[in-house]
């Protein structure tokens, strides 16, 4: 019996009350899976889209790329580019500060940044291109 009550109660913690609860990522997806649709007129369906934080998104629909520090997210997209693929950034509420950090790591890696769309998509290419 306790080992029930356990179970139950560990059940309801992961449904409904972690902050990464099935609950909290349902209504996550429902609030930005919404803007996902919009951008693949913009996005190529072979391309790879980085994120730091709609990547549970962005999945069922591109290659994601996930974003942590500036210097090791412009390598992994120089290696993406290298790869012949087209790189994009979708990240909304992207702060300028981050956004200067990841331009200046970009530029180390002859890349640049241009904004394509006003709800945070960029994309990433080469210098001179």
């Amino acid at each position: 019996m306790l080992v029930g009550v356990l179970a139950a109660a560990n059940a309801y913690e992961i449904s409904w009350r972690e902050g990464s609860s099935l609950r909290k990522l349902y209504q996550f997806e429902r609030r930005w899976g919404q803007w996902v649709p919009a951008l693949a007129d913009k996005i190529p369906s072979d391309a790879i889209v980085y994120s730091g934080t709609l990547d549970k998104v962005l999945w069922s629909y591109w290659r994601v790329g996930t974003m942590t520090e500036p210097a090791p997210t412009a390598s992994s997209m120089r290696h993406a580019i290298d790869a012949k693929l087209d790189v994009f950034l979708y990240e909304p509420r992207f702060p300028r500060l981050h956004l200067s950090a990841l331009e200046r790591a970009l530029k180390t890696q002859r890349l640049t940044i241009a904004s394509i769309d006003r709800r945070g998509l960029y994309r990433v290419s080469r210098e001179g291109r």
